[in-house]
């Protein structure tokens, strides 16, 4: 006879309720949930919202994909309750050894996520998901797997070498999911993450895209998944690259949005690119940048005349204070300044 769990909780299909042993197949987990090459906005609200759904999506090979994980709490009291999340390629028999190696980092380089607070009966969704940048594999898939800990209940880390015994460790431990999930080639040429620190002072950064000499209908994105105070990441969806003006080669566009970014706050950005079988031009460069806002009272004469000697206040940066003003025209004029850049250049 089947007991029901009392704590949080990671569901093994659709059908799942909590029963101990489980009940059904333990290779469906619709709590492990790939969205992608972008995070989701608002990711608590809809990934609760859908709990009776599987929302994730087959993994994109070559691009840093975002990973959410889900659960519930099953207990009569608020928990808080720890997440991990590992990978291996498939094989017959999945044993422990093949995976718990291989663990899943967020953007800011966490290995655990911690949902605090979980009301009795409520679902625990992480707002900072796992990231990953698969391989593409033919003719297979990858395994996801996700585990959870809270005060009264470890990690799971199964010590079992046969298949009896990894069976029946699945099934009589509701604090670990199971996902078998495809993997498919979605044209990403190339993908780049580098990390962000923001230091000491806050503010309104722009983070865009510098793109010189990138063919028409070719695309452009990038994304964090560490989340900001107000529950937004940075990020920017794939933006097709529109046609130059006439006899103007190399040309250089700039996409990107900005960010209300917290002192302090630490990730990693990662920036893509997709050809859609156009061939780039000779001059092929696309630069990750960032430039800090600086109102009027708070840059003095010494600070505005270097900066304008700067390399990075040069037309670009001119442009881009431009396009900074035309895109939000309730920004009082200042200065940006550049404060970093990483770039991928095209090779042939």
């Amino acid at each position: 006879m089947a007991d029901r769990y009392t704590d949080v909780f990671i569901r093994k299909n659709l059908n799942d309720a909590g029963n101990v042993p489980s009940d059904g197949g333990t290779t469906g987990c619709p709590d492990i949930i790939p969205v992608g090459l972008q995070p989701v906005d608002d990711p608590v609200k809809k990934f609760t919202d859908n709990w009776s759904q599987d929302p994730g999506q087959d993994l994109v090979a070559n691009g840093r994909n975002f990973i959410y994980v889900r659960g519930k709490n099953l207990g009569t009291t608020t928990r808080s309750a720890d997440f991990v999340l590992n990978y291996t390629k498939a094989t017959l028999v999945p044993y422990p050894d093949q995976w718990l190696q291989n663990t899943l980092k967020t953007s800011s380089g966490a290995e655990k996520v911690t949902v605090k607070d979980i009301p009795a009966d409520g679902i625990a969704v992480i707002d900072d998901p796992f990231t990953w940048v698969p391989e593409m594999i033919a003719n297979d898939h990858y395994c996801l797997v996700a585990r959870i800990g809270t005060a009264d209940h470890d990690i799971p880390v199964p010590k079992v070498s046969d298949m009896k015994n990894l069976g029946l460790f699945l099934a009589n431990h509701p604090t670990i999911g199971w996902r078998n999930i495809r993997v498919v080639d979605a044209g990403v040429t190339f993908e780049t993450t580098v990390d962000y620190t923001q230091g000491s002072v806050g503010g309104l950064v722009y983070v865009f895209l510098e793109c010189t000499d990138l063919p028409a209908g070719s695309q452009v994105c990038f994304a964090s998944g560490t989340p900001l105070p107000d529950g937004g990441y940075i990020k920017m969806d794939w933006t097709t690259i529109p046609q130059p003006p006439a006899g103007k080669s190399p040309y250089t566009q700039i996409f990107g949005s900005t960010f209300q970014v917290p002192a302090g706050w630490k990730s990693n950005i990662s920036y893509s690119y997709k050809s859609n079988g156009h061939e780039p031009g000779d001059a092929f460069k696309v630069n990750l940048k960032a430039a800090f806002w600086v109102p009027p009272q708070d840059c003095d004469k010494a600070v505005r005349a270097a900066a304008l000697k700067s390399p990075h206040t040069d037309e670009k940066l001119r442009m881009l204070h431009h396009v900074m003003l035309s895109a939000n025209p309730t920004v009082e004029p200042g200065l940006f300044l550049g404060i970093g850049e990483h770039s991928t250049v095209h090779q042939r």
